[in-house]
């Protein structure tokens, strides 16, 4: 070690061997004097610093202090100087390296005295702890992710002792039972549950202390407000270290899900029971205008089982002269076109018969709001269309055998029908008694009847038929 007239610091020479050796050390090893000069740095520490050995010889330690601590590293190392030894610097507190690029770097410091010609100086070991903030940062931010998952997690997830205490509960425990989570801990799990449960609980219980983990289950929980929720459970052993040393349990409402089901199921035996005893024929049709599911109805309907009708496209059974309109049809009401329909329909029977029918077809969607199948209402309307062509045939009759009567002599029937004789006639219309039996003896002729009896009953008759075939237009 060289000093100049007391000014100049001391510069400490090592031979090749300690200078491989010190430069070979994964810490930094930095050496000052008494007035806190640099007297030594290794090569690590210029890795660390971003200073060359150079620069750093003969300058102020405070160089590779953070400058908002320079004056408190000032007064803290003159006062290690004055009752030195070997410990940490600084205590429970977090230590940065200022680097040349001004840039700060987490380090861990160890502080041990060293005299140097008669003169106290200090060695610091300096370890970068960069990558272990890093991995404390990554620590802290996992266990909080951990814990806020745990917290927030739409399930009951807890934690039970061998002997079946609670451990531990999260946030859901609260919504579903209605409980302070923290009255519970402690408590044992026979307490909240089913009596019917419990036997089960601790046969479970066994099986995860052995480290085996437990099947899905069904349990019923009791609520603070006297409810009963049901639970979908499953738990698996905690192990450390080779020991089992306690069980985590995870716990789905399904209390909602389970009412639901059972109303689907009672409103799927409603369904079928209206299905398949519906007086009209029921038919789901596939995008591929395949039959998915038919009624006794429509099998009786058409003539055909129910299994020589499903996956049979609903064409083949449409009357040919139809295809085209019903296929439009379909097209509107799967496209969106319209929300649903009404119309006339024929069909062709297995006896080759045809039968008329009314139709009310529309689009059953899923979940999605996708179209799923067709369903088509079928109303048989083949003896309705018979009578209501005959009605019409005979209404064209009837027009035209009153057509054939002359204005007076259906004014003279008329009044013959409410029981007038030829004279009240006569009086009321204004004419003779002989003209009034001329226009009779001419409805006789026209109406082909002989008396009056009979032109009465033909008069209304006719009359009526006229009426209805009116009305029902």
């Amino acid at each position: 070690m060289q000093r100049d007239g007391g000014r100049t610091p001391f510069r400490i020479e090592l031979g090749p061997q300690h200078a491989v050796l010190m430069d070979a050390l994964p810490d930094g090893v930095l050496v000052v004097d008494d007035r806190g000069l640099v007297v030594f740095a290794n090569n690590r520490l210029e890795v660390l610093s971003g200073y060359s050995r150079h620069e750093l010889f003969g300058a102020p330690v405070e160089l590779l202090v953070p400058q908002r601590l320079q004056s408190r590293h000032v007064h803290d190392r003159q006062k290690f100087q004055q009752a030195s030894r070997l410990r940490p610097m600084g205590d429970g507190i977090n230590i940065y390296l200022r680097r040349k690029d001004g840039s700060e770097l987490p380090v861990d410091i160890q502080l041990s005295p060293i005299e140097i010609s008669e003169t106290r100086g200090t060695v610091a070991s300096i370890r970068d702890l960069t990558e272990r903030k890093t991995i404390e940062a990554a620590l802290r931010t996992s266990e909080e992710r951990y814990r806020m998952l745990v917290d927030t997690a739409p399930v009951l997830i807890s934690t039970l002792s061998q002997e079946g205490a609670f451990i531990s509960l999260n946030r859901e425990f609260e919504r579903i039972t209605g409980y302070k989570r923290e009255d519970w801990i402690g408590k044992h799990f026979s307490q909240l549950v089913d009596p019917t449960y419990v036997p089960v609980g601790f046969e479970r219980l066994r099986r995860l202390a052995e480290g085996s983990s437990v099947e899905t289950r069904e349990v019923g929980v009791r609520t603070a407000s006297g409810d009963r929720r049901i639970l979908e459970s499953v738990a698996v052993p905690l192990v450390q270290e080779g020991q089992v040393v306690a069980a985590l349990g995870v716990g789905r409402d399904v209390t909602e899900i389970r009412a639901v089901e059972r109303a689907l199921r009672e409103s799927e035996v409603r369904f079928l029971s209206v299905f398949e005893n519906a007086p009209l024929g029921i038919v789901l049709v596939d995008q591929d205008d395949l039959i998915l599911e038919v009624n006794n109805a429509m099998c009786t309907l058409l003539g055909y089982t129910r299994a020589e009708l499903l996956g049979s496209v609903i064409f083949r059974f449409v009357h040919p002269d139809e295809h085209d309109d019903a296929r439009a049809r379909r097209r509107s009401i799967t496209d969106g076109e319209v929300g649903h329909l009404q119309a006339e329909r024929r069909w062709q029977t297995q006896s080759g018969d045809v039968i008329v029918s009314t139709i009310t077809a529309s689009m059953i969607h899923d979940a999605d709001g996708a179209p799923f199948c067709g369903l088509l209402i079928v109303q048989d309307i083949t003896q309705r269309r018979a009578f209501e062509d005959e009605l019409a045939s005979l209404g064209v009759a009837a027009r035209e055998t009153l057509s054939s009567l002359t204005p007076r002599e259906r004014e003279a029937l008329a009044l013959l029908c409410k029981g007038f004789n030829a004279k009240e006639i006569a009086d009321r219309l204004v004419v003779s008694v002989r003209t009034v039996e001329s226009h009779i003896a001419s409805s006789y002729r026209k109406l082909k009847v002989h008396g009056k009896d009979e032109a009465v009953a033909r008069f209304n008759r006719l009359t009526g038929i006229v009426g209805e075939v009116e009305s029902g237009r």
